[in-house]
């Protein structure tokens, strides 16, 4: 199997879809532990040292929802037992461990890249598919024959529907 627009397509869906699953799930986990759910500011917004301890404890607060958020997409991969690469190139190939932490990254972290992605080759996907119908030989776009019929259906009184043309 080559790899098309829609295999594509479907890759980046179903990373999208994982990334979705990991970010509900890191809520979750988020809203079970008080420390994550507040952002840390800090008692005394004119000492140096307060802000300085609170942006280095906001830091570490934002470091483990991405840690949170990634291997909550690398589970998600390992429960869903579906390689990204079969929809590229139609191997079944299992995953193992570098290839899950590799596309858990890519889940977590690159969601908004992907969206737009998906968006586009969605848009080049539906445009391919407008110029093919359009230049379509079995519907005889463009045809005497075929203009003929369609405006006799439209109920011209001046068509005709003669099969000699």
């Amino acid at each position: 199997m080559s790899t098309t627009i829609d295999g594509v397509i479907a890759c980046a869906t179903y990373l999208l879809a994982i990334s979705a699953g990991a970010q509900g799930l890191t809520e979750t986990l988020k809203n079970a532990m008080p420390w994550l759910m507040m952002e840390k500011a800090p008692l005394n917004p004119e000492s140096q040292d307060d802000i300085s301890a609170a942006s280095k404890l906001e830091g570490y607060r934002q470091g483990a929802l991405k840690v949170m958020a990634t291997l909550s997409a690398m589970t998600l991969i390992w429960l869903a037992e579906v390689n990204p690469i079969y929809f590229l190139t139609g191997s079944e190939a299992p995953l193992n461990i570098p290839q899950i932490v590799a596309w858990g990254m890519v889940s977590s972290f690159g969601s908004p890249f992907l969206n737009q992605i998906l968006k586009i080759l969605i848009s080049i996907r539906d445009t391919r598919n407008a110029l093919i119908d359009k230049k379509s030989p079995t519907q005889g776009i463009g045809s005497k024959k075929n203009q003929a019929k369609s405006a006799f259906f439209k109920s011209d009184p001046t068509a005709t529907c003669s099969e000699g043309e």
